[in-house]
């Protein structure tokens, strides 16, 4: 081929050089090549994913992004695998990948809708921590984590997410900015992130005594 086509196929011979050594970026940019194809290059998809998880597996954010991406919508992968699409844009999401924590808010919800019939089963709801990594991606400025985090703060502006009362006094989070009846003890945040295994399971122990359910 002639210019930029015949540039595409010189790097990738030089990127499958370098993928074979083990570097983490030229086997992200194989696997990202092979899963859409392009003139000269034919899609290769099984490969692809393969090239993806090696890339992945060494903690690239890029590779980790595209791989949730391929499970969240079944490119190159036998069938959608949401929990593992999830897994993956987390993973990149919590290295300050935008696009991952956008992806990761709404994949949450997904699973929500597909296991309970809607997102914000009291007890279980998975918005507040799709609202905190909207939250951080309207941060890193991406426009669709912007609309989302909108959406969710009009949706969940007169009741509680937990316990879904509308005639208690409520007050916001201070973290997911999500309203809380003041009688909820548990931020829901909080049963998806930013605690260990041992506080989670303190928190399991006196839950129910609270009318709350950890997941």
């Amino acid at each position: 081929g002639k210019g930029v086509r015949a540039d595409v196929k010189e790097a990738m011979v030089w990127f499958e050089k370098a993928a074979a050594t083990g570097h983490a970026i030229s086997q992200y940019y194989v696997g990202d090549v092979l899963l859409r194809g392009t003139e000269g290059i034919p899609q290769d998809k099984e490969r692809a994913i393969q090239m993806l998880k090696v890339s992945a597996e060494q903690g690239l954010d890029l590779a980790q992004c595209l791989l949730g991406n391929s499970y969240d919508f079944g490119e190159g992968i036998e069938g959608e695998d949401k929990e593992k699409a999830l897994y993956w844009y987390e993973k990149a999401a919590e290295q300050g990948n935008a696009t991952a924590m956008n992806n990761a808010g709404a994949t949450l919800m997904g699973i929500a809708q597909q296991k309970y019939g809607t997102v914000d089963i009291p007890g279980k709801s998975r918005v507040p921590c799709a609202m905190k990594w909207a939250r951080k991606a309207a941060a890193a400025g991406d426009s669709d984590a912007k609309r989302m985090v909108t959406s969710i703060q009009g949706a969940y502006a007169s009741f509680c997410i937990n316990c879904k009362k509308t005639g208690c006094k409520l007050s916001q989070c201070s973290k997911c900015k999500i309203v809380q009846c003041k009688s909820t003890l548990f931020c829901l945040i909080f049963l998806f992130a930013d605690f260990d295994a041992s506080i989670h399971a303190s928190l399991a122990r006196i839950a129910p005594h609270c009318g709350v359910t950890i997941p």
